[in-house]
């Protein structure tokens, strides 16, 4: 078998000698993926992945190739079952299929995705650096000061105490904006990152930032003087600006202002709706069907969530209640249990520690008013560890 594969190779050397032309001039000559093969017997996953992608005289070539021909032996054979190939779901779109052997030629693979060897290289062949970093967020967020994180499919989001923001793309972790807010007295500032804009509201304005095109639109509400932006909401195509009082400390809202998201850089600002809420509401919930407003009562009790359609979100629906959250203690000092409530499809989750090994997820049907409740045993070590 040796002896046959050398006489294999033996004859394509010789025919490589009898092509007689120059190998960078004459890329798209018959036969040229004989010399890549030669070539390529002697470069590691790492280097094939790198020539493949960067050279265009790579391209050039292969261009002229039965890829499944070609690729079938080279790429699969030294590249499929590297490190990379593992940890390339994490930036694939859902509709590619990886058991599709289609998908195994990696130039149509890599150049529909438009990923670069650097990229790739560092990031991904290092065993998915994104997991790193975010424990590196965690861990270090006292040290840098990090006031929450928060994702998108494209993008992570780091909003630093002191007006100082870092937008980054979520598969190659580069910092793709680094926003700094006026430090101003007295500023209000609130922001959401919704898809491919990043939203930041201060006083009496919101500012959009496009991250794709990098175009920037600045919109100034129609609201009294003495009210300001308290909190932005952004989710499934509305934006909603939660209106408070400019010398409420709570920072709380009485009137909520509703637009349609059309596309991430295409607000309908015309067309809002005005929705006063009769009770101070500190989060929003929305979707086509319904508008959520989650109130805190006072003296401090349960947290209440006050429903209403989207299609009439001026009329009163009713109202629901998670068990207490807010609790008087001894001098009058309030204690808050931990907590999370989420919003999705017409259910509000919530999920809540009992103690040091038991939590309740809850989920309330908004549009039946059903609730479910069910006990879990887990190891959470510490309330805080496990909201974490």
């Amino acid at each position: 078998m040796a002896g046959m594969a050398n006489q294999t190779d033996d004859k394509e050397m010789k025919e490589l000698n009898n092509i007689g032309f120059d190998i960078i001039e004459g890329l798209h000559c018959r036969n040229m993926y004989l010399v890549l093969q030669q070539i390529l017997k002697y470069l590691n996953g790492e280097d094939l992945l790198n020539a493949e992608l960067t050279s265009k005289a790579w391209k050039a070539a292969i261009s002229s190739v039965n890829l499944s021909m070609f690729w079938k032996i080279q790429f699969q054979r030294k590249f499929a079952n590297s490190p990379l190939w593992n940890n390339l779901h994490f930036n694939l779109a859902p509709s590619y299929d990886l058991a599709l052997k289609d998908h195994w030629y990696s130039r149509k693979l890599f150049n529909k995705l438009q990923f670069t060897a650097e990229t790739v290289t560092k990031n991904l062949m290092a065993n998915d650096l994104t997991k790193d970093f975010i424990h590196y967020v965690v861990e270090e967020s006292r040290k840098i000061h990090v006031n929450g994180i928060d994702f998108t499919k494209k993008y992570i989001f780091l909003p630093f105490f002191g007006f100082h923001i870092q937008i980054l793309n979520r598969h190659t972790l580069k910092v793709e904006e680094e926003i700094h807010l006026p430090e101003e007295q007295n500023l209000y500032v609130t922001f959401v990152l919704y898809e491919d804009s990043f939203m930041c509201a201060y006083n009496q304005h919101i500012t959009i930032r496009h991250l794709i095109t990098k175009k920037t639109e600045v919109f100034k509400p129609p609201i009294e003087d003495d009210n300001y932006i308290a909190r932005l909401f952004a989710a499934n195509g509305f934006l909603v600006a939660g209106i408070g009082l400019k010398d409420d400390e709570i920072r709380d809202c009485h009137t909520a202002m509703i637009w349609e998201i059309k596309s991430p850089c295409e607000i309908a600002w015309e067309n809002f709706v005005m929705v006063p809420s009769s009770v101070r509401f500190c989060d929003v919930f929305m979707d086509q069907r319904f508008l959520i407003f989650a109130h805190r009562p006072s003296p401090p009790s349960e947290l209440q969530y006050f429903i209403r359609s989207m299609s009439e979100p001026r009329k009163k629906g009713k109202v629901f209640k998670f068990p207490s959250r807010f609790k008087i203690c001894m001098n009058n000092i309030v204690h808050v249990d931990n907590f999370v409530v989420k919003y999705c499809d017409g259910f509000l989750f919530e999920a809540r520690p009992k103690h040091s090994t038991t939590m309740i997820l809850s989920k309330y049907d908004v549009q039946s008013g059903i609730t479910d409740n069910v006990s879990l045993k887990v190891d959470l070590g510490s309330q805080s560890a496990f909201l974490e």
